[in-house]
């Protein structure tokens, strides 16, 4: 008796070629989000780095660092934000000798650009956050000597920047298109 042999069916074929397909597109699309998230804790702790950073230097002299000339959009390690990796560490700054008394580290490269402005107790005025069509409401008059920290991004280069904002003020992180 001859045995017959029967294989796969070009249908059923097809139909395991799709599903391979429809779960390889769901794991990229998991995984782009889980990159992303982690762009968002590289911003988040270095905002955490420059904090500690000015409340020692407020601790040792009673000030905390301008190191951005007052302005919001004056940004470090680069001027503007796009999707390049930049070293933390970059002495060609004008204000690296600034951000180097704050003596924030970073792992390796940074997506984003930082800024921090710093004014005394009593300020009525604080610098307009670039970024933000609402600005947020600040203390009038600031009782205390007080900073505000900024990490600005552009980590795909379509023009929609991701933002996070932090303030002597709070301990909040205020966040804004986190995931772009």
């Amino acid at each position: 008796m001859l045995a017959t042999r029967r294989g796969f069916t070009l249908v059923e074929l097809l139909a395991v070629v799709a599903m391979v397909g429809i779960l390889a597109v769901i794991a990229m699309v998991g995984y782009r989000k889980y990159l992303r998230a982690s762009h968002s804790s590289e911003a988040i702790s270095m905002l955490h780095g420059i904090r500690a950073g000015q409340e020692a230097s407020k601790a040792e002299s009673l000030v905390y660092l301008d190191c951005s000339g007052g302005s919001l959009a004056s940004y470090y390690p680069h001027a503007t934000p796009d999707k390049t990796k930049w070293h933390w560490v970059n002495p060609a700054h004008s204000a690296f000798a600034c951000w180097r008394q704050l003596n924030v580290a970073s792992d390796g490269p940074v997506q984003y650009v930082f800024s921090t402005v710093a004014g005394a107790a009593g300020a009525t005025t604080f610098p307009t956050v670039p970024e933000l069509a609402t600005q947020p409401t600040w203390p009038n008059p600031a009782p205390d000597p007080w900073y505000i920290v900024q990490a600005v991004g552009d980590l795909d280069g379509d023009g929609t920047k991701s933002m996070f904002l932090a303030s002597s003020f709070s301990g909040e992180v205020y966040q804004q298109n986190e995931s772009e």
